[in-house]
């Protein structure tokens, strides 16, 4: 293994998105973290601030640089959110003065939950984290915190990921909304794969630059969901005994 490939495990190549789709995800997160911080200054106090926007930041990536991904979908984002903070509040008020064992208390009881209810989304760690390590004024709201600033900061940014991921090209929001219209729009026996047709790593680099979305998902990731999936359909169609991990 050389250098390059070896430095290549751990920087994987996030090309395959042009300039332009780059520059108008850009623009979204200005808007949405322009409007979220317009928001919470109605409630809260310049100080505290960072502590709320900063997980909104962070979700401005997923939802306007991945808006197609997992993570990034509507019920991922405000579930993870909301259930993060009431994590968050419930143990900063559990542990009072316990900062420690109570910030890494939120975020992985914050990790558990959102997994079992099928939101995951990163950036609800750092809600659950700011509800315990954030300034007085976020103390004092208690459970209110859940409802002035970050209800209503996760409606805001909610509502223009909606407007923004449906008017932009290339893009639709919820994800979903692709899969259904394309299927609306299929005629009956045009979604059978012709498991004959053989796809190589330059096929799935072409159909990657012509989605022009960005994916996280690597090229080699592909590959082999490609490669153990033909495995399994051919598996199926000669009716050889079928092999799944427990």
């Amino acid at each position: 293994m050389n250098f390059f490939r070896f430095a290549r495990l751990f920087a994987p190549d996030q090309g395959h998105v042009s300039i332009r789709e780059k520059a108008l995800s850009a623009l979204a997160a200005f808007v949405g973290i322009a409007l979220v911080m317009a928001a919470s200054m109605i409630w809260l106090a310049p100080d505290d601030l960072p502590w709320i926007v900063a997980s909104m930041g962070a979700s401005a990536v997923l939802l306007f640089a991945v808006p197609m991904g997992t993570l990034s979908q509507p019920w991922a984002f405000a579930g993870g959110h909301m259930i993060s903070g009431f994590i968050g509040v419930t143990v900063a008020m559990l542990l009072p003065g316990h900062i420690l064992t109570a910030a890494a208390l939120a975020v992985s009881l914050a990790i558990f939950a959102m997994y079992i209810t099928h939101c995951l989304h990163p950036p609800g760690g750092a809600t659950a984290l700011s509800a315990v390590v954030g300034g007085a004024q976020i103390h004092t709201l208690g459970y209110a915190y859940l409802i002035t600033p970050l209800l209503v900061n996760v409606a805001v940014m909610l509502a223009w990921a909606f407007v923004v991921n449906n008017l932009l090209p290339n893009r639709s929001y919820p994800s979903g909304l692709t899969a259904w219209r394309e299927k609306k729009n299929r005629a009956a026996g045009d979604d059978k794969a012709d498991t004959c047709i053989a796809i190589n790593r330059d096929d799935l680099e072409f159909a990657l630059q012509e989605m022009d979305e960005f994916f996280d998902v690597s090229e080699d990731d592909l590959t082999k969901i490609f490669a153990i999936s033909t495995e399994h359909a051919r598996r199926k169609r000669e009716g050889e005994p079928l092999r799944r991990k427990k």
